[in-house]
């Protein structure tokens, strides 16, 4: 009988066991594959939000949470059939339903204004940190803002 479990953690990031830094150990923790379920999905989150606790993340941690990102954006694409919007389009949604200023923008990822500006135009993209501050404040989900 196989039966499926979803990984547990505590609440709070400081109680939980630090993350392998390469590719090879962070798989014998969460073996990269597709989403068949809930628990494979709930088990993926996971592990995004703890790569995204993560600051800064090495090179081989960035590589997996691409790839997780890619195996959660695939499994909504079959199961959750919704127009979705760029991130571009999500960011400036977000911004503008918050009334957030470019200014505050820019304080909130710590960028200068110019800089705000252009990400907020779709110029320049964001980075994994701005992402995870982007994320905290407005409580989305990060993957949503990777593209």
């Amino acid at each position: 009988m196989n039966m499926k479990h979803t990984m547990h953690t505590t609440d709070k990031i400081s109680d939980r066991k630090k993350l392998p830094k390469t590719y090879a150990e962070l798989c014998m923790e969460h073996m990269p594959r597709a989403i068949m379920d809930d628990a494979d999905y709930d088990n993926t989150t996971e592990m995004i939000d703890r790569l995204l606790a993560t600051n800064p993340l090495s090179k081989d941690q960035e590589s997996y949470l691409e790839t997780l990102t890619q195996l959660i954006e695939a499994y909504d694409s079959v199961h959750y059939k919704q127009p979705k919007a760029t991130p571009h389009e999500l960011l400036v949604a977000v911004l503008e339903s918050s009334e957030t200023t470019v200014e505050a923008f820019a304080k909130l990822i710590g960028v200068k204004v110019d800089a705000a500006y252009k990400i907020r135009r779709g110029s320049r993209k964001l980075t994994v940190e701005h992402i995870r501050k982007i994320a905290e404040k407005f409580k989305l989900d990060p993957a949503a803002l990777i593209g």
